[in-house]
């Protein structure tokens, strides 16, 4: 049995059965259970009394027992699952209280594909962004799970295409991803090298602001800082009015009711924009150093006070995409940065080039895949050595 991302696999005789993890739902529903045995007790015992101030019957508490037992019952007992049959390409969702209550059965053969997506729901007057993953066919689909985290999503989409032997659609950056069966497992350097084609360097756009350095099976790109104009000083330029005002308008009212809290008050309430500003800044006069070798691929965030960095193993790099999301720069993007290029493992995200055009974004993307092909091809990449941690981060010192 293994278990990931809140998903349980299991072997039962010839099914494979996947079950998701169901510890929070029995805490809750054990926490519901006890306030239903509590409150039955107490009435029992003669604890409540009337407004007359007499004792209240035992059977008065069955009501108050029920409405929380009867869901805490439902939550100890409610199961759900899914069910692969291989050999007979058969596929099960079922659901019940202890035992299946109801059963989807489908042919695997009516779906083609898994993929995987984002999506943006509305509740009411809520807004909320969640990953679903679905089994996916010409006439049919089959939701199997669905997260609120990319990442996780992912990993059980790759999981549930490798155990129903179906291609992976990855929709997550807005340009569909695919990978077979057999490529699930296969780092990027690795699906390169397999496929025998070894790409030529790219051109370097005419408009191009990146400043780059290829060596071989080694590459360096630096992304320039989006400036401060565009990273704070918009910001303050329509903030600092408003703070100003309210600073004037917090003496003048205090000055009235002779109130120092509400002076204070005032300037807690304009706080939140000058932070807000002074983030932006930061971003703005961030550059982005990637860095991409046999052993691992490293993007550096270069500050002027310092840098920070974060890096993932190259033979556990298997995607690297563009987002359609920022087909136009945003005035604002170090503060509300969209798109961008994603370099992808199961364990960790790399993200950076929220500000660059769709043509330096492409041509970073060319870079990597012509830089992995050369390291693959020369040994490097497959002889390079995974980190056993996680993605890993960190913090250089001032400079």
């Amino acid at each position: 049995m293994s278990y990931q991302d809140g998903m349980k696999e299991m072997q039962e005789g010839e099914w494979l059965s996947f079950r998701p993890a169901s510890g929070a739902r029995i805490v809750f529903g054990g926490i519901l259970l006890l306030l239903s045995l509590g409150t039955m007790t107490l009435f029992v015992l003669g604890k409540f009394h009337t407004p007359s101030g007499g004792i209240a019957s035992p059977w008065a508490g069955l009501v108050p027992g029920l409405l929380l037992g009867l869901p805490a019952l439902g939550l100890l007992s409610f199961r759900s699952g899914f069910r692969v049959h291989k050999a007979e390409q058969r596929i099960q969702h079922w659901w019940g209280f202890g035992k299946p209550f109801g059963v989807r059965e489908e042919s695997l053969n009516a779906f083609s594909h898994v993929e995987v997506l984002k999506e943006v729901r509305r509740q009411q007057n809520k807004t909320y962004v969640t990953y679903p993953v679905r089994l996916i066919g010409a006439e049919k689909r089959m939701s199997l799970v669905c997260r609120s985290e990319p990442l996780s999503a992912r990993r059980l989409a790759e999981r549930f295409a490798r155990a129903l032997d179906k291609p992976l659609h990855n929709h997550l950056s807005g340009i569909p991803v695919i990978r077979q069966p057999n490529e699930l497992d296969l780092s990027l350097g690795e699906r390169i090298a397999a496929s025998g084609e070894l790409p030529e360097l790219p051109p370097q756009p005419a408009d191009s602001k990146l400043h780059l350095q290829v060596d071989g099976e080694r590459l360096q790109v630096e992304i320039p800082a989006v400036g401060i104009l565009r990273g704070g000083l918009f910001l303050m330029v329509f903030f600092l009015p408003g703070l100003a005002m309210g600073i004037g308008f917090s003496f003048l009212m205090g000055g009235r009711t002779g109130s120092r809290f509400l002076l204070f008050g005032m300037g807690l309430f304009f706080l939140p924009l000058i932070g807000a500003a002074l983030y932006a800044i930061s971003r703005g006069v961030r550059r982005e150093l990637l860095e991409v070798g046999p052993e691992e691929v490293r993007l550096r965030y270069l500050y002027p006070w310092g840098e920070s960095s974060k890096a993932i193993p190259t033979q556990e790099l298997e995607e690297i995409t563009q987002s359609q999301s920022a087909q136009k720069l945003n005035p604002l993007g170090a503060l509300l940065a969209t798109g961008g290029i994603s370099l992808i493992a199961d364990r960790g995200m790399l993200t950076c080039g929220a500000s660059l055009s769709r043509e330096d974004r492409s041509f970073i993307l060319d870079l990597v895949r012509y830089v992995l092909a050369r390291s693959y091809a020369e040994g490097g990449g497959s002889k390079a050595k995974a980190s056993p941690g996680q993605v890993s981060a960190g913090t250089a010192g001032m400079v």
